[in-house]
């Protein structure tokens, strides 16, 4: 199937996707809390896709690390986000993800 990179700062969601994922025979091939951690791994991997979440732990977001990828590769990504109003919706189609969840 496909090889996801998770980024998700809650670390019960995160595990709790993960499992879902695999249970579902997706590969996980790395997970995050911190955008910057998963932007050095994501340039280091084979990825078919990532699952981001806006608000993530340390200093940058998840808006942050969807532009790196859009900028640098032809890679897709999910925002998964309970965040609805207005203001972020508009800075997530910015990045112009292949979805939001």
């Amino acid at each position: 199937m496909y090889k996801i990179y998770v980024v998700e700062d809650m670390a019960i969601s995160r595990a709790a996707l993960i499992d879902m994922l695999e249970d579902n025979d997706h590969t996980v091939v790395g997970s995050s809390a911190r955008a910057d951690k998963a932007w050095l791994e994501i340039k280091n991997q084979d990825i078919d896709l990532v699952l981001l979440d806006v608000n993530l732990a340390g200093d940058h977001n998840g808006i942050w690390l969807a532009q790196k990828i859009r900028k640098s590769y032809n890679l897709p990504f999910v925002y998964l986000t309970a965040y609805g109003d207005p203001g972020t919706l508009e800075k997530l189609q910015d990045t112009a993800p292949n979805g939001y969840l």
